[in-house]
């Protein structure tokens, strides 16, 4: 379960007691942050593709197994590892009043939005939301029954949540292609990993509004940050937020994660291949028309064959950065209304 009584994620960069970092604001810091989500969220993709069974039981000691050897990733390990047969959506957990689930009351909702309710439901007794890098997908949740935490106002007042979109491109894009169409039955086990994939998704996304405080602070750039926001120009601040040296390097990142972490090694490897199917060189590039290039020799050496690294890359440039710098932009949209706000740091 995450970590949700604390900000951000590392156990030093906040004290018992709710405060934070006093450097949290700067980028570097952010960024440490963002890497690390960025680590477990391939990690959850490799889990899936390596531990893939029927067996619920099994899945459960593999995991077990897993969080042993690589601790620092406890709090998100299953993201996106929906499936625990890789060729099931089991669409009907997707689906209002489907015919296969009977709730306690009446509802309109899918299995999913069901399971969501419940669980945020005691989550937020326990304070999950009142940490300010935590937001829900269900509305109407009870209060804490747990006192307060105290963090610092590093963010102003705002409702930015972009939970139900991110909930449904997860469920419309991600899945199918992630998994084949099918039904294995194990609604529970996968509804579960849904929920970690969605939460650490959305910590992620909403991680954007850190950034955009950040680089509105820059008294290099505050000023054309001001002028963009009274003419309302989103895209001249989309523009302005945008490294795309820095986009590139997080995409090149993360394919070699994927490639490091998925790697297959027999009992025959030795470094040598290993270090050989590594070398960017190898690796499938897209030509100019949009085709694949040449079959890599990673492929060729059968390493890293549990999954295809081109996958993770298309689901963060795809839906992740996006809608991060969606959460950006609105963020910033909104940031003169609170002329007065500085970050208590």
């Amino acid at each position: 379960m995450s970590n949700f009584h604390t900000l951000p994620l590392s156990p030093t960069a906040a004290s018992a007691s709710g405060t934070l970092d006093k450097s949290f604001l700067n980028l570097d810091r952010i960024r440490e942050e963002l890497v690390q989500m960025e680590d477990s969220i391939v990690f959850g993709f490799v889990f899936d593709f390596l531990h893939a069974t029927k067996t619920a039981l099994i899945e459960r000691a593999a995991f077990g197994w897993f969080l042993l050897l690589f601790p620092i990733h406890i709090e998100l390990a299953l993201t996106l590892s929906h499936c625990n047969n890789p060729e099931a959506q089991n669409n009907c957990t997707y689906t209002p009043n489907h015919e296969n689930f009977e709730f306690y009351s009446p509802t309109q909702s899918s299995f999913l939005d069901y399971f969501f309710a419940e669980m945020e439901a005691v989550h937020a007794k326990v304070r999950r939301y009142t940490a300010p890098d935590q937001y829900p997908f269900t509305t109407n949740l009870p209060k804490p029954v747990l006192p307060p935490l105290i963090y610092p106002q590093l963010l102003y007042p705002n409702n930015i949540n972009l939970n139900a979109r991110l909930k449904d491109i997860y469920i419309e894009k991600v899945i199918p292609s992630l998994c084949k169409f099918g039904d294995d039955r194990n609604y529970g086990s996968s509804a579960t990993k849904d929920i970690d994939a969605l939460q650490v998704l959305s910590r992620r996304i909403h991680f954007g509004k850190f950034v955009a405080e950040a680089k509105f602070q820059d008294p290099k750039t505050q000023a054309e940050y001001i002028r963009l926001i009274k003419l309302k120009d989103r895209a001249g601040i989309n523009a302005l937020l945008t490294n795309l040296a820095v986009e590139e390097r997080l995409l090149k990142r993360l394919r070699l994660k994927a490639l490091i972490f998925g790697q297959e090694i027999g009992d025959g490897y030795t470094g040598s291949d290993i270090s050989a199917a590594m070398d960017e060189t190898t690796w499938q590039h897209k030509k100019d028309d949009g085709s694949s290039g040449g079959e890599s020799d990673l492929k060729k050496r059968k390493l890293g064959g549990k999954i295809d690294p081109n996958l993770v890359v298309s689901i963060y440039e795809q839906f992740v950065i996006p809608l991060t710098k969606e959460v950006e932009v609105e963020y910033l949209m909104g940031r003169l209304e609170f002329p007065d706000f500085k970050p208590s740091v």
